[in-house]
């Protein structure tokens, strides 16, 4: 038997010696995976003020999030503006026009007319109803001045290209007028010249004008001219002083008529003509000779 306050080989010891129990740690919560883009419901794992924030729903990865926020630091201490929206009131959109570059006034656009725009394709009212648009839609001087610049462009496009259009119809019409009057191509330039001189009366304004409108045009050349050739055959100075036809003018007028390809040729598309014209060349020296 053991002595007293000693245990013996027989008795049982009941002493706990087990290690104290640590609790397991809690598994972390992972917002998003391993390319950063956030898991669904990750906002729920937020505090309550900031779970419904509709800036957050904005990020689908910690990446955008993170370039977000360097750019708004940035932006701290500068002056900002809210965006235009349907909703923006007058005041609202004067500010942020004013900020983003239009000027204070239309008139300070200052729209001058292009060195290589014709004088007659410049309008200053016109110039100034477009500065007053720009202005009202909040254009910047910069913008108009660009805008500006494309119209003119097109506008000098176009005039070139219509200038030499008519100028290539011009010089056909002179061929077409030579083809048919031949060698009496002069003469009757001088007749219809002679036939605008009487019609305008000594009024040289008027004549800068009939002229600025038709001169050019072999229709009108042709008309005149033949006008003017009625006058001639009749008897008539269509220019003051100048003298009637003689017999020797008309001879040698018809004498070139008659070499005309116009004359000559039978199925040309002047040859009509050329036949009328002989017409009244004779005509018109029977009349000398029976005079």
């Amino acid at each position: 038997m053991a002595e007293d306050g000693l245990p013996g080989p027989d008795t049982v010891d009941v002493t706990d010696t087990t290690a104290p129990t640590t609790p397991a740690p809690e598994a972390p919560t992972y917002l998003a995976d391993a390319d950063g883009k956030f898991i669904e419901g990750w906002q729920a794992t937020l505090p309550e003020e900031l779970r419904g924030d509709a800036t957050l729903a904005r990020f689908n990865n910690i990446p955008d999030m993170a370039k977000s926020l360097v750019s708004t630091k940035k932006l701290v201490g500068k002056n900002t503006i809210a965006a235009l929206n349907e909703n923006s009131t007058d005041e609202e959109k004067a500010e942020f026009w004013t900020a983003a570059g239009r000027p204070e006034t239309a008139d300070d656009y200052n729209l001058q007319k292009p060195e290589n725009l014709p004088d007659a394709l410049w309008s200053s009212e016109y110039a100034t109803h477009m500065q007053e648009v720009a202005h009202g839609l909040g254009l910047s001087t910069e913008q108009f001045a660009g805008l500006a610049a494309a119209h003119n462009d097109n506008v000098v496009s176009q005039y070139t290209t219509q200038s030499q259009n008519v100028e290539l119809e011009q010089i056909e019409g002179q061929k077409a007028l030579r083809q048919e009057w031949g060698p009496s191509f002069d003469a009757n330039i001088h007749i219809a010249n002679a036939a605008v001189e009487k019609g305008v009366r000594g009024d040289e304004e008027f004549k800068t004008r009939v002229l600025g409108k038709f001169g050019a045009d072999h229709d009108f050349q042709k008309f005149v001219s033949q006008l003017g050739s009625e006058f001639v055959e009749s008897g008539v100075k269509i220019v003051p002083n100048a003298p009637t036809a003689s017999l020797v003018d008309i001879d040698a007028r018809i004498e070139e008529h008659m070499k005309s390809e116009a004359f000559t040729t039978r199925t040309h598309k002047g040859h009509q003509a050329a036949l009328d014209q002989m017409s009244r060349l004779f005509e018109q020296k029977y009349k000398l000779q029976a005079g």
